[in-house]
């Protein structure tokens, strides 16, 4: 039994589950992203806006990175708190983006949901959107609502690029401080890759 001890005791943090995640944090030193903006061009840009209250300013973060992946890990370490994208409920896809990258970069992204649903931005890059209206998630989710929208979820959307080569999606603008419908917009795969 002695023998074993020294074997014992370097097994004991396993079993209490102290500090074995990669970012082990308390839930309070938590921030919770609900909206996650992508722009996509020559690299990837990503800007998270945080699950808040109606009376609270969502913080906002923004980082880039060559790829998806490597945006990602630099978007985790921009702030003070471990950032979580299992809330995320919405994307936006900013202007020139590679829609179809983005969709498939996400749904490769295990930490977000396949279910988020996809808004595009119409004069702008989603993180210069965002910014502008200070992130925005109850608005979205009030548009959604209001407007009586069925927005496609990432994988509905890529579902219908493959499928048909198109996609209809809604389309934001940032009025007067908030984030305003404006329509939707077929984004057809062939005309985006022509130019």
């Amino acid at each position: 039994m002695k023998r074993f001890l020294p074997a014992l005791l370097l097994l004991l943090p396993l079993l209490t589950g102290c500090d074995v995640l990669p970012y082990p944090r308390e839930l309070e030193s938590t921030l919770l992203v609900g909206i996650l903006g992508v722009d996509w061009g020559d690299r990837v840009t990503l800007t998270a806006a945080e699950v808040v209250t109606e009376q609270e300013a969502p913080q906002l973060l923004t980082a880039s990175g060559p790829t998806l992946e490597e945006g990602r890990e630099t978007l985790k370490r921009a702030g003070e708190e471990y950032l979580s994208l299992t809330h995320v409920t919405q994307i936006i896809v900013g202007k020139g983006s590679d829609l179809r990258s983005v969709l498939e970069g996400i749904l490769a992204e295990r930490e977000v949901g396949q279910t988020a649903t996809v808004w595009l931005t119409q004069k702008s890059s989603a993180q210069k959107l965002m910014e502008s209206v200070g992130g925005g998630a109850k608005r979205l989710n009030s548009i959604e609502l209001n407007y009586g929208l069925e927005v496609p979820t990432v994988l509905e959307a890529l579902v219908q690029l493959e499928e048909k080569g198109e996609v209809n999606l809604p389309v934001l603008v940032q009025r007067d401080g908030t984030l305003e419908l404006v329509g939707t917009c077929l984004w057809k795969e062939e005309a985006n890759d022509a130019g």
